[in-house]
């Protein structure tokens, strides 16, 4: 039987994808310029009724790149979201142990007591999945097994925004062969994520910004370019809270 063109696109994109996760493992292994927070990777800002905001998931939910978890995506998220209500907030980050969709499951469980009184959870899943190889069949599985143990441990009316994987053709880490499979490999994702997250109430996909799609990302030791993505990324995520559907 003759492959389908489907088939043999991925075919040809196998040692591509290979090729990524190769160079995303040397990276890695080589994290003399990563930066992450120092403090405690929760905060609280005052004010009445304060809601409670989980940010969950890989590095940049708990703030890659910055010094202080308050210039991550949860501090981003708090300040836009206690802006919107004029209530206070409390807010929390959460890393998922290995970075991988395999293990969030684990993640929720082990989280469960904070997850139970949460307001708004964000979930950012998708970068070090995409390089490193997981299929989509395992993306599928994983996510779904996720949402599906998050929304049996929330309250019945909290938001869950889950953020969209990245355009990963932009990505400045890996080779120009290796960004194109990841960007192929990111959009399959976040079409899978798109349907799972349309089966439940009040959650929503969260678009990546179109401000942060334009230029080749390279990942430097300097804070001021992921001050401004968290910016743009949270603001992206305060404002999908509108289009949310019960």
């Amino acid at each position: 039987m003759t492959p389908s063109l489907h088939q043999q696109t991925e075919r040809a994109l196998r040692p591509a994808r290979l090729l990524g996760f190769v160079e995303y493992v040397f990276r890695r292994n080589d994290k003399s310029g990563d930066i992450y927070p120092t403090d405690d990777p929760f905060g609280v800002i005052a004010g009445e009724n304060p809601e409670r905001i989980v940010v969950l998931g890989e590095a940049n939910a708990v703030g890659l790149g910055v010094t202080r978890h308050t210039l991550g995506m949860a501090g981003h998220v708090a300040r836009l979201m206690a802006s919107r209500t004029a209530h206070g907030v409390r807010w929390w980050a959460i890393g998922v142990r290995g970075q991988r969709i395999r293990t969030l499951p684990a993640a929720v469980e082990d989280n469960r007591e904070l997850l139970e009184h949460a307001d708004l959870v964000v979930l950012m899943m998708g970068i070090v999945d995409t390089l490193s190889l997981t299929t989509r069949r395992s993306w599928s599985s994983h996510m779904t097994s996720s949402l599906d143990a998050l929304m049996r441990t929330i309250p019945n009316g909290t938001t869950v925004l889950v953020t969209q994987t990245p355009p990963m053709d932009n990505a400045g880490s890996v080779s120009r062969l290796a960004r194109f499979a990841a960007g192929r490999q990111a959009r399959a994702f976040n079409s899978i994520t798109a349907d799972i997250v349309s089966r439940h109430p009040h959650c929503s996909m969260v678009p990546f910004p179109d401000s942060l799609q334009q230029d080749l990302w390279v990942p430097e030791s300097r804070e001021g370019p992921y001050v401004g993505m968290y910016s743009a990324w949270a603001a992206s995520a305060v404002g999908q809270l509108g289009v949310c559907v019960a």
